[in-house]
């Protein structure tokens, strides 16, 4: 069975995944089309792994000149999985692909709401818009999803909001989350004199609460800690605004609350350095958010990252009340409504050694399980 795997656009820890999976079947021939950036990011090593070859974008090339240059070889494989597919649906439409094509969903509303759902408009979201009736880019989606055989859909929660809010076609979905749960011996940690809290994702205050944060860390630093704590906020902070937030936090620093930050692009290897010695996530996103022109939902039309990560390196993980957590996950993603509860539930799992079950084999989260699901899809 031949399968062509495309990701040229962001999401490098979706590529990682679905490499650890297929490197545990046999009777797989995969290639893997990327960009150099993206296959650096993923952290995948091919050296011992001769069922698998790669296609990488030039820094020179288009999408465009990358998929043309490729598409007679993509056609020679049995099925194409499509990681990510998010723009120049004009392309594709033109690349004429013979085989079955599955795709990932990231954003629901992006792929079947066709309202203009964004009413406020940036400088940005004018020159989206301008591209999108430019290029007829809401037609060329529509008639290149038309073509699709199989939608992936991330969690229960995205896959049963998308039937009842889209026409969509039952035959052609299934739920397979973006990663699966991970090294379980990352369960049990043994007790220390230290603890780490991570807060993944760029330090952006159109993304993440700076409020409840904010009120999170002046709790924290007035709070008898009898370990000391590392706060890691784990993504790119770049921008003055956001600096300046993080300095603020940094004010409230004592001698044993730290508050750790960076000012560049992580690499693969520190960001899952951090994860690894994570005792807590926190994802204090705001659960209504916009792609593109599209207003998505997180745990409705798409999925945290985050929580993604969490899931895959088995930690305890924080969100809002308003973030929709399938049932198999929540005893590990647990829903909090206010900084005061937040810090209620983080203290209580710290003092206590909260853990909880690793997943049934049978769970839609569980490696055994996305491995059936992969060979009921590529047959």
């Amino acid at each position: 069975m031949k399968i062509a795997v495309l990701e040229v656009e962001c999401h490098a820890e979706v590529l990682r995944a679905t490499f650890q999976l297929f490197s545990r079947l046999i009777d797989f021939e995969i290639t893997i089309l990327t960009t150099l950036e993206i296959f650096e990011e993923s952290g995948i090593n091919l050296d011992s792994e001769k069922s698998f070859s790669l296609e990488l974008k030039s820094s020179k090339e288009s999408d465009k000149e990358f998929l043309r240059r490729n598409v007679d070889k993509i056609n020679k494989h049995d099925y194409l999985l499509i990681n990510t597919l998010q723009r120049k649906f004009n392309v594709y439409n033109k690349l004429h692909l013979k085989l079955p094509i599955l795709i990932r969903v990231h954003n629901s509303n992006f792929y079947w709401s066709h309202n203009f759902q964004d009413k406020k408009l940036s400088l940005s979201n004018i020159r989206v818009l301008i591209k999108e009736f430019y290029r007829f880019e809401f037609l060329q989606r529509k008639k290149f999803l038309d073509k699709v055989d199989c939608f992936l859909f991330p969690s229960s929660q995205t896959l049963n909001y998308a039937k009842k809010q889209f026409n969509i076609n039952t035959n052609n979905i299934q739920l397979f989350p973006l990663n699966f749960q991970g090294d379980t011996t990352l369960l049990n940690k043994v007790l220390s004199k230290s603890k780490t809290i991570v807060i993944p994702g760029k330090v952006d205050p159109l993304r993440k609460d700076f409020t409840l944060i904010e009120q999170f860390v002046k709790l924290l630093s007035t709070s008898q800690l009898n370990y000391v704590l590392d706060l890691v906020f784990l993504g790119v902070n770049d921008i003055n605004h956001n600096q300046n937030f993080i300095k603020k936090l940094k004010s409230h620093t004592t001698n044993n609350l730290n508050i750790i930050s960076f000012t560049d692009t992580l690499n693969a290897e520190v960001y899952q350095s951090y994860f690894q010695i994570a005792d807590i996530v926190i994802c204090p996103m705001f659960t209504h958010t916009v792609f593109q022109l599209s207003k998505e939902i997180y745990g409705k039309t798409k999925v945290s990252g985050g929580v993604n990560d969490a899931i895959h390196f088995s930690k305890l993980c924080f969100v809002p009340l308003s973030y929709s957590v399938d049932d198999e996950l929540n005893e590990q993603i647990i829903s909090f409504n206010s900084a005061e509860d937040l810090m209620n539930k983080v203290f209580s799992c710290l003092d206590e050694t909260y853990s909880f079950p690793i997943l049934k084999d049978d769970s839609y989260y569980s490696q055994t399980k996305q491995l059936e699901i992969i060979q009921s899809l590529f047959k």
